[in-house]
């Protein structure tokens, strides 16, 4: 599966880094021709960066989830741009995870991708 990302400080490569999965910053991508998920920090009060949304409006049409990160000093706001990414693109919010995420964060969002593969024979999990 392809997992495209958007990071400000470097906790979203981080994060993905620790799952062993393969993984590209949207910047690396003009249009994409295959399903994706989509894991992308949190900005301001909880809203999801300019360049995630630039991103998805000429390539939503292959988003198939989205995760996010967050600080949980912002309370309902957390990880809020999963919600505003699934919201406006009827796509599941695949995890949140605080910061850099920790191993069980990992762990858990493995468990998720490669459930989402298995439910869908045409994505792939890369490793």
């Amino acid at each position: 599966m392809l997992i495209l990302y958007e990071t400000m400080t470097g906790n979203v490569k981080r994060f993905l880094g620790k799952t062993g999965l393969s993984h590209q910053p949207i910047s690396s991508v003009d249009r994409v021709q295959e399903p994706f998920v989509l894991v992308t920090n949190t900005i301001g009060f909880g809203d999801a960066p300019e360049t995630v949304k630039a991103f998805l409006m000429k390539n939503g049409n292959y988003l198939v989830a989205v995760a996010a990160s967050g600080n949980r000093n912002w309370g309902h706001n957390f990880a809020h741009a999963a919600d505003v990414v699934s919201k406006s693109y009827h796509v599941p919010i695949l995890y949140k995870f605080e910061l850099g995420g920790t191993a069980e964060d990992v762990a858990e969002f493995q468990e998720r991708v490669k459930a989402l593969a298995e439910r869908s024979d045409q994505i792939k999990v890369l490793y």
